[in-house]
């Protein structure tokens, strides 16, 4: 096999392709991308059995062949090319050559006959959905999956087709419920799908926000596929009966507040800070200590006007009991504007992005970076006490690999990682 593409398609093809690589596999022909010019189109596949994802790239074929290439090794030398030069990929038995410019590396590839292919599934139903549409739906419920194996239903999202014209998409994760409906542009038959978090948390990240690009969602017994521009997705179901979401949310409410979103969520912010700041500075203090613990004294606080607020640190009891023991935060909010004239735009300030040079950056150090802690030693308190999400899950790793596309959230902010530049691993 030869073939010439340049360094940007060879990237973006990388990039896309790695989201199904595993993690850890018995396995070692899944811990590659699979090279596939056999036909007139370049080809970039990887696949976990659960999770496969295959792209296609422009680019010039000059010998026909198949070549699966470990996927670490040659992401992190793709990354290290020079910018703005084509790459030449040949192979010579197993053994690849990667050239650009000047610069040539030589590594060891594997039979790619022996890569398991993305299966076949049927393509009887389909539903058509905008990559901005579906980019919204799964960003905004996919924070309610469980991260607990222990019950697979909660680790997806159902995707129900229902009264033929609409899209509605849930999560729950036994504490929490989030459900997102969108009107569909043609009918379709009824269907209800369970699709993992996994495969949806990945998706959103290879979306483009573009309202005319349109992603066409296969929908089978055991799987569905999503295909978008030169991307296919195909991911396995999970099987079950869902929970009966009408069921669990009620209309019958005592008190009903309509209230501006984007008001709301500054007031929220605002109201955080002096948590926030004493979080950070009293680490010895916050054992045990998480939002959820947290109350304002001051039931007044949908009005952003909380007189004092109290931290509440849980601790044992000699028979294993739980007693809550109070730590009055040294600073609060006296006023807010109201609700009403509340003008900040919180998602401009607590969304931001950090850049990298190298494949990844561990979780402790992006941290650091982008300004959430001081030092070391703050994020490793607030990581291993679960206070950090990444992709929407929680991690208690510091040394958690984040690549781009990864995002992880802390304090009220969320960060995204971002190729192109910053610093390097350390």
């Amino acid at each position: 096999m030869k073939v010439n593409i340049s360094k940007s398609n060879l990237i973006n093809a990388v990039n896309i392709a790695s989201k199904a690589v595993p993690a850890k596999t018995t396995l070692p022909i899944l811990e590659c991308i699979l090279i596939d010019a056999s036909t007139e189109k370049i080809k970039f596949m990887a696949n976990d059995e659960e999770l496969g994802i295959e792209t296609i790239q422009d680019g010039t074929i000059l010998e026909h062949g198949i070549i699966a290439i470990d996927a670490a090794i040659f992401g992190n030398i793709v990354r290290k090319l020079p910018d703005g030069m084509d790459v030449t990929l040949e192979t010579d038995g197993e053994q690849v050559t990667i050239r650009s410019g000047k610069i040539v590396f030589s590594i060891s590839g594997r039979d790619g006959s022996d890569f398991p292919y993305l299966p076949e599934i049927d393509r009887s139903y389909s539903i058509e959905v905008s990559e901005l549409t579906l980019r919204d739906i799964i960003t905004k419920t996919i924070f309610a999956i469980s991260t607990n194996d222990t019950n697979q239903l909660m680790t997806g999202e159902l995707f129900e087709i229902r009264n033929r014209e609409q899209l509605r998409v849930a999560a729950l994760d036994g504490h929490r419920i989030s459900v997102r409906s969108v009107e569909l542009k043609e009918s379709y038959e009824d269907k209800k799908v369970i699709i993992p978090g996994k495969t949806l948390t990945e998706i959103s990240k290879i979306l483009d926000p573009n309202p005319e690009e349109m992603v066409h969602v296969y929908l089978a017994d055991k799987h569905a596929m999503f295909q978008f521009g030169t991307t296919t997705v195909v991911t396995r179901l999970i099987e079950g009966t869902y929970f009966n979401v009408d069921q669990m949310i009620s209309g019958d409410y005592n008190t009903h507040v309509r209230i501006n979103r984007q008001a709301f969520l500054s007031c929220l912010d605002r109201a955080t800070l002096p948590w926030a700041a004493w979080m950070r500075t009293s680490p010895s203090k916050k054992r045990g200590a998480t939002s959820s613990s947290a109350s304002i004294r001051d039931s007044s606080w949908m009005r952003c006007a909380p007189s004092t607020r109290t931290m509440w640190r849980s601790t044992s009891s000699p028979r294993g009991h739980r007693r809550l023991s109070g730590t009055r935060a040294p600073t609060a909010i006296s006023s807010c504007p109201s609700i009403s004239s509340a003008t900040t735009d919180t998602k401009e300030r607590i969304i931001m992005e950090i850049k990298i040079r190298d494949e990844y950056i561990r979780l402790g150090q992006a941290m650091k970076l982008a300004g959430l802690v001081e030092n070391g030693v703050e994020a490793k308190d607030v990581i291993t006490d679960g206070e950090v999400t990444v992709n929407g899950e929680t991690e208690t790793r510091r040394g958690k690999k984040l690549r781009d596309g990864d995002s992880f959230s802390y304090g009220g902010k969320t960060v995204t990682v971002r190729a192109g530049g910053g610093p390097t691993q350390e």
